[in-house]
């Protein structure tokens, strides 16, 4: 009986670990890490059975994990690994506090296969808080920070927020006029704070400061790094007396919208993608609020 030709390509199902020339490495992956102390992470490497590999892992600081130790270090300990019989290679690794890992798998096949995988570990949160720095006399009802939910890198949220004014005893909150937000103004180095010119020296009262620079936003962003990572947006707000109107004063009657003994002031933030770091804004009540 005449043997059959094969005309196919020759599939090795299992090879010896010195069988170099058949090894194959297919993908090398990382799940995703819950937030916390002591995350923990699994790595995934796929191949033909026998076929071996080198694993080595670092953090954002550049520091190595030690498989010997099970943690990152500047003494680095990479793992010799074998492709099992499953054709499926599972570590898992505690990341500690990481915020990023960076695997990197090199195969000792012919055909050399370098691949790396760099995910976020930390879950990030938006934080919006209220600042009343300039402002005296009131007291804030309620909550004065807001934080969202963990979020990955990318992700998306929806943060409400409620913001409760109420001036002391015998005192009145002036709405000046309706708080503004301009993205760029809130930024670092850009945000303008009131600089608490009286109207009757200065016309334009909580629109312009001293030296004339107009008052574009009255968000602040106040982390020094990480902000220009995130992509968020004040989707609504809006301004309203909780109770009590009391009566315009004529020294201020040209730029009042309404006095009363409190106000509420209620938004919303999009948060389109998260970015690597945590981010936190204030609400800057100066600007656009008196106390009289």
């Amino acid at each position: 009986m005449k043997a059959k030709k094969i005309t196919g390509p020759i599939v090795v199902q299992s090879v010896s670990p010195d069988d170099v020339k058949n090894h194959k490495i297919y993908s090398v992956n990382a799940s995703k890490t819950l937030s916390g102390g002591n995350r923990v992470k699994t790595l995934t490497v796929t191949g033909v059975p026998g076929s071996t590999f080198t694993l080595m892992t670092q953090d954002e600081n550049n520091k190595l994990f030690s498989f010997k130790h099970g943690a990152f270090g500047p003494t680095p300990s990479p793992l010799q690994g074998v492709i099992p019989l499953s054709g499926v290679f599972t570590k898992k690794i505690s990341t500690g506090r990481a915020k990023k890992v960076e695997v990197r798998l090199q195969s000792a096949a012919p055909d050399a296969v370098t691949q790396v995988v760099t995910q976020t570990v930390a879950l990030e949160q938006f934080t919006i808080n209220v600042d009343g720095t300039g402002l005296s006399n009131y007291t804030i009802s309620g909550a004065a920070s807001f934080v969202s939910q963990p979020i990955a890198a990318g992700g998306n949220t929806i943060l409400n927020f409620e913001f409760v004014v109420k001036a002391n005893t015998e005192k009145l909150v002036n709405y000046v006029r309706a708080p503004k937000f301009n993205y760029d103004a809130s930024t670092p180095g850009e945000f303008v704070l009131y600089d608490g010119v009286a109207f009757s020296s200065n016309d334009s009262a909580h629109n312009y400061n001293a030296n004339g620079v107009q008052l574009l936003s009255d968000f602040k962003i106040t982390e020094a790094a990480g902000w220009e990572t995130t992509d968020f947006k004040i989707k609504s707000l809006t301004v309203n007396p909780s109770s009590g109107y009391g009566t315009i004063p004529d020294t201020s009657e040209g730029h009042s919208t309404w006095v009363s003994d409190s106000l509420s002031i209620i938004g919303t933030v999009e948060v389109g993608s998260m970015g690597t770091e945590n981010l936190t804004v204030d609400l800057m009540l100066y600007n656009f609020l008196e106390i009289l």
